[in-house]
């Protein structure tokens, strides 16, 4: 829209008062289509490409960097600016369609907007001279403080006769920070007007307008940042649209020693979700009070339609070794690598450190001999999840004297409510005051 806008401003200055008009809405329709055509057949080349697998591989996040600069160029040489609304075009039918996957390409995308985005804001911002920004004046600090009611006003209209509650809608109405757009359009924009002023008299005027374009908007990026970047957590979380911490845990898998352990935590107040394919073990999880999706962990309806907004971490402790690993991938995007977790792949002549790569496992689960065909064993002959509360009188080498080092100890619990999810590589040493949950053989349990 910011494009078309610059259009009609450039085209009425530079044509006669007569044909302004005429020029201006020839000129906005040029530019809306050749930009969407272009971006429209850049994708779908690209799309068909990937289908044909006629791009290798190691070479698809080059060929995609490539067709998106090469669309751009041929766009503005035809029609003048339209090169932002190719590649938005072209963005939108990437992301929508799904004959092929590009997620490897949307990695490569995060990592060099990263580095692009860092390096432009300082080359924008240090084209601006202080005094620039203080000539503004108050009136940039009456433009500001306008974003403020205009954002909500437009959340509410826009939301009218939706299912969405109060609380979101407000959440909404106060999430509007400004960024690199603005900044890098603004900047555009400012130079583009003032060079064509030096050619057309006409747009003196608003160039010197255009002066003060810059400026403004970096006034607006730092305002708005800094006051919704310092106000929507606390904001979300009065509204009861956001937690503190993400503390749930989702389980891939629902058999009957991982229902123990999601009873055990869900008594600790810990939100829990269990995801299996398994219509029986799904329906039993349900009879004994437990949140769950008959769903493959794998598949797209689990990120996209459930609500994840208070999970936290995935426990992968399904007995299929490359489930875990592939849904550990999966959601290593979603809550961080470093709160993935899969139960130690099953031993088969001792070699299950060569069934899968390093690389492709995620955080081991409890201790170096534990996996699912020993958790169903253990829970099919009696032993029992446990939770333990460690105190000065009883603390955890009690604990170990009464249960023996056949004890698991999977979670730890601060009286906070925090907890530690047990790996191979811990070292464990759960203090006083600490809540222990472990599973323990049912001898010693009756023992105790």
């Amino acid at each position: 829209m910011a494009v078309l806008v610059f259009e009609a401003i450039r085209i009425q200055a530079t044509s006669g008062v007569s044909d302004a008009a005429l020029n201006t809405i020839i000129g906005l329709f040029k530019t809306a289509a050749v930009g969407s055509i272009t971006g429209v057949v850049a994708g779908l080349i690209l799309v068909e490409l990937l289908k044909r697998y006629l791009i290798p591989d190691h070479l698809q996040n080059a060929a995609f960097l490539a067709t998106v600069v090469a669309a751009f160029s041929i766009s503005n040489y035809m029609s003048h600016e339209s090169g932002l609304v190719t590649v938005t075009v072209l963005g939108v039918l990437l992301a929508n369609q799904r004959i092929v996957s590009i997620k490897h390409v949307i990695e490569f995308k995060k990592n060099l907007r990263v580095l692009l985005i860092s390096v432009l804001f300082i080359l924008l911002a240090s084209r601006l001279e202080f005094s620039e920004i203080t000539q503004i004046g108050w009136n940039g600090v009456v433009f500001l403080l306008l974003l403020f009611s205009i954002r909500p006003i437009a959340v509410f209209l826009s939301t009218l006769g939706t299912d969405l509650r109060y609380s979101e809608i407000g959440f909404l109405a106060w999430l509007h920070p400004r960024g690199i757009v603005a900044a890098a359009v603004a900047s555009l924009f400012a130079l583009e007007l003032e060079h064509l002023a030096e050619h057309h008299s006409a747009l003196e005027d608003v160039a010197n307008q255009a002066a003060r374009l810059t400026p403004i908007t970096f006034i607006v990026i730092v305002g708005s940042v800094a006051v919704y970047g310092q106000t929507i957590s606390p904001w979300a979380r009065w509204l009861g649209v956001a937690e503190a911490h993400r503390r749930g845990i989702m389980f891939a898998g629902a058999e009957s020693f991982i229902r123990q352990i999601a009873k055990a935590l869900q008594n600790e107040g810990c939100q829990v979700l269990l995801v299996d394919t398994n219509q029986r073990n799904i329906a039993t999880a349900r009879m004994e009070g437990l949140p769950t999706c008959y769903a493959s962990i794998l598949s797209e309806h689990v990120q996209e339609e459930l609500d994840l907004g208070t999970i936290g971490s995935l426990l992968a402790m399904t007995p299929n070794d490359e489930v875990n690993s592939l849904a550990c991938q999966e959601f290593a995007d979603v809550f961080s690598r470093a709160n993935v977790y899969q139960l130690i792949p099953l031993t088969g002549n001792d070699e299950h450190p060569r069934k899968i790569s390093p690389h492709l496992r995620a955080r081991l689960l409890f201790g170096n001999e534990v996996n699912s065909s020993v958790l169903q064993t253990r829970t099919a002959t009696g032993s029992n999840v446990k939770t333990t509360r460690l105190t000065d009188e009883f603390g955890y080498r009690e604990f170990r004297e009464l249960y023996g080092e056949s004890a698991i100890a999977m979670f730890i619990f601060e009286p906070s409510g925090n907890f530690t999810i047990c790996t191979t590589d811990m070292t464990l040493d759960p203090l006083p005051g600490q809540t222990l949950i472990s599973l323990v053989d049912q001898v010693a349990d009756s023992t105790a």
